[in-house]
């Protein structure tokens, strides 16, 4: 199948519209190198910064837009793309370099986040700008390839709650902050919040925070006094950063005014905190933990959305579903040719569409090698249907460690 692109001026692009290429290469712009959707004039002018020209992937606009596109410009400035299989293995080559650029700062802010979490168990401080040299180039990395950065995240391998739970969070909050278009600064503000919001929970003892089942009301008074005692030790290392700070002291806030320790409500909860409780919570829900084990990422999802206007504000869900991908990067899903698949990176337009590699053919046996597809095609299954995801899988199914596979 071939896909129809059109050419148009940066002054003609409207949001909605679905940028596939630039003018000049990809490398060096802020722009991820599998295309985006345009949802801002703010989109509009920072492109005009890099490209005078871009081509629109037609199939991919918001439906107004592609309505738009017929008229927007002469038929003889219609180019048309190469075929999908050769985008793929373009798509792919991208892909890989982007994770090995991932990888550096991947690595590094693991290292500096354990020994900034280590220093906290031993002892009452803070290093501020031991945090903020640990998450300023995750900010970089999570802007420049959310998909690259994330699929890293799902492969990663860590023992300890806490520390990966922090890093987590403070990915997740940069990719959910740019998606709500703060700027750097405010970017910033997010990735500190979501990789201290827990600090509190070094004083809170093992047996408390890794109990199963119902908590004693005196071990549920130690476990909440975490956000007061996590703000202290933030107060106490001298940041002058509301937003971070109100992402500890509220992010078990819940919209309807039943979360804690304040029991604040709708907007009186500042925008960091419902986003810090969007957060913390799918985050959560998706990690092993001693006494259950972690379900899967579009299940978190549906999650959060049952929950929406009572636990979290209903806007803000749609939202991070809207980051993350109905399917985000790193879930196993089942193809409707029986095949199981991962997702390793999103469709911005047809979030329920991901682009996957293929792990298993239809009886569950391993492929050799993997074959990347992407689902937005017409992509046929052997009965000549076109294949869709039926449901996604927890890790370790039918024997598949993602891990030990890719890494």
């Amino acid at each position: 199948m071939r896909i129809e692109e059109r050419q148009v001026d940066v002054d003609q692009l409207q949001p909605g519209m679905y940028v596939c290429r630039l003018d000049r290469s990809w490398e060096g712009t802020p722009f991820p190198l599998q295309g985006f959707l345009v949802r801002s004039e703010d989109d509009v002018r920072e492109l005009a910064r890099w490209s005078g020209v871009v081509f629109i992937d037609v199939e991919l606009c918001e439906p107004a837009q592609r309505r738009r596109l017929l008229t927007l410009v002469p038929h003889d400035r219609i180019v048309t793309r190469i075929d999908r299989e050769h985008d793929e293995q373009v798509f792919q080559q991208r892909f890989e370099r982007e994770v090995r650029v991932a990888r550096e700062t991947f690595t590094t802010f693991t290292q500096q986040a354990s020994v900034l979490l280590d220093a906290l168990r031993s002892r009452d401080t803070l290093d501020q700008h031991g945090v903020d040299a640990a998450v300023t180039p995750v900010v970089a990395a999570v802007t420049r390839n959310q998909d690259a950065y994330f699929w890293l995240m799902a492969l990663k391998r860590h023992s300890d709650y806490a520390y990966r739970h922090a890093m987590n969070c403070c990915a997740l909050a940069i990719a959910f902050g740019r998606a709500l278009s703060y700027p750097e600064s405010g970017l910033l503000s997010l990735a500190r919040g979501g990789l201290l919001m827990d600090i509190g929970m070094a004083s809170v003892p093992a047996n408390v925070v890794d109990r199963p089942g119902m908590l004693h009301a005196s071990q549920a008074m130690e476990m909440r006094d975490h956000v007061e005692e996590g703000c202290r030790r933030f107060d106490a290392a001298g940041f002058s950063d509301p937003e971070a700070r109100a992402m500890l002291a509220c992010h078990h806030e819940f919209f309807d005014g039943s979360g804690y320790p304040r029991r604040l409500a709708g907007t009186a909860i500042p925008l960091s905190g419902r986003i810090a409780a969007i957060v913390d919570a799918f985050d959560a829900m998706s990690s092993d933990r001693p006494y259950r084990a972690a379900m899967t990422r579009d299940a978190a999802l549906r999650e959060l959305y049952r929950s929406r206007d009572r636990q979290f504000q209903g806007e803000l869900v749609e939202e991070f579903v809207r980051c993350l991908g109905v399917y985000p990067v790193g879930t196993l899903v089942e193809l409707s040719s029986g095949e199981i698949g991962i997702v390793v990176a999103q469709n911005n337009a047809h979030r329920l569409r991901p682009r996957l590699m293929l792990l298993t053919w239809a009886d569950k046996s391993l492929r050799d090698p993997f074959m990347p597809i992407n689902l937005l095609g017409n992509e046929v299954g052997t009965d000549g249907e076109r294949l869709t995801i039926i449901r996604s899988v927890p890790h370790n199914s039918y024997g598949l460690d993602p891990t030990e596979l890719f890494l």
